[in-house]
């Protein structure tokens, strides 16, 4: 599938998920560009800075059903479901994308991050550990 273009420059899609208001910019971006799955990937991103899992959920998915390429969806959506308690999920949809795209790195990664308790915080919106 060919993507549609990304209007969004990295950069500034990058610090727009970091930035407190970044969702709100994201946000006015999907809606003047819907078809842009790495829009919707970049404001599914933008949601756990706020420990908000169940919307990033959302949000991957709506990016993945636009391009369903794009493994950088699926391993956060993998990620999104693990950190949300639903560990199965996040299982089926690592193998499925396993299965789809081989060894992709995206997917072992989200696969490593399945395996590592380090990755299990006692609630969603604490920080990650410090490896």
């Amino acid at each position: 599938m060919r993507r549609p273009p990304h209007d969004l420059p990295r950069g500034e899609a990058y610090r727009a998920t970091r930035a407190p208001a970044g969702a709100k910019v994201l946000s006015a971006y999907v809606r003047v560009h819907p078809e842009d799955g790495r829009g919707w990937h970049q404001l599914g991103v933008a949601q756990p800075e706020t420990g908000v899992f169940d919307s990033a959920i959302e949000l991957f998915q709506r990016a993945i059903e636009i391009d369903p390429e794009y493994t950088h969806a699926w391993a956060n959506l993998i990620g999104a479901l693990d950190l949300s308690d639903r560990t199965a999920e996040a299982w089926q949809m690592c193998e499925d994308g396993l299965r789809r795209f081989g060894e992709h790195e995206h997917l072992v990664k989200a696969r490593h991050q399945l395996l590592d308790p380090r990755f299990r915080f006692a609630d969603p919106g604490d920080p990650p550990p410090d490896f």
